[in-house]
């Protein structure tokens, strides 16, 4: 009888044990994401964001193929930094001409 009073109490730590540590794991998975967020919204994590900005608006063209050879660079990167481009406003998705061009930076003054 005691035996099985002790085997249950021991399952009984062990799933609060394996409960705690679930929570941990939640807890820092949502940490992570905030961090991320967070820091991309802080700074650029990109180190060739600036060249790339330097590039799209000293040739007019943005395109993930132009990136990749300027930079020499994979497709996957050179598309992470137009995103970035284009969430700070640097260029823009014209929908006339089907294509990204660099914004027009006089109409965000007026």
């Amino acid at each position: 009888m005691w035996v099985i009073v002790l085997l249950l109490c021991a399952l009984l730590v062990v799933q609060l044990y394996i409960l705690f540590l679930l929570r941990e794991v939640v807890n820092c998975c949502k940490n992570a994401e905030e961090d991320r967020k967070s820091a991309s919204s802080e700074e650029i994590e990109d180190e060739l964001y600036n060249a790339a900005v330097e590039i799209v608006t000293q040739t007019g063209r943005a395109s993930a193929s132009y990136l990749q050879r300027r930079l020499r660079i994979g497709y996957t990167r050179a598309a992470r930094l137009l995103d970035l481009l284009e969430e700070n406003g640097i260029i823009e998705y014209d929908l006339a001409r089907e294509k990204l061009v660099v914004a027009d930076t006089s109409k965000n003054r007026e």
